[in-house]
């Protein structure tokens, strides 16, 4: 018997186009039998001063939601990944796990230690690496998964 679980995968803003590509990949592969994914739809409303809100336009509750956000600059790429982690909880959502398939500021970090560089900038970076992944998992709590961020290459 196969388990059946609804999955739903979002993009932000800055990986439209990546999750096009997975999307397209993840259906080259699926089985006969089971149903095309689509990207689903998320609406990101501007406000006046600068701030914006997402929002789904389909439902998620009971559903694993898979959001695709690089964190790359600027931070408001993150503050977008957050807001729409915390929408979906909101929604319903019976999971939800952030692919962060480029997690900003980690690369300048492992190149400024690598270099043997001990300064005060050096030890900022590593810490914005640091404070990104635990502002992430105190979030509420996404399915975060950790991999040797600096031994990814582009």
């Amino acid at each position: 018997m196969l388990h059946s679980h609804r999955l739903e995968l979002f993009a932000c803003r800055a990986s439209k186009e990546f999750a096009g590509k997975v999307i397209e990949h993840l259906n080259a592969f699926r089985g006969d039998d089971e149903p095309e994914l689509h990207l689903g739809e998320l609406e990101v409303t501007p406000f006046s001063d600068g701030e914006f809100q997402p929002k789904f336009t389909e439902s998620v509750r009971g559903a694993s939601v898979y959001i695709l956000q690089s964190t790359i600059p600027p931070a408001d790429n993150l503050m977008e990944l957050l807001l729409t982690i915390d929408a979906a909880k909101r929604a319903s959502a019976d999971k939800v796990i952030a692919v962060i398939p480029y997690f900003g500021w980690a690369r300048q970090a492992c190149s400024q230690s690598a270099q043997g560089r001990r300064s005060r900038q050096s030890y900022g970076m590593r810490s914005s690496c640091r404070a990104d992944t635990g502002i992430l998992r105190y979030s509420g709590g996404p399915y975060l998964r950790q991999q040797g961020f600096h031994s990814i290459h582009p």
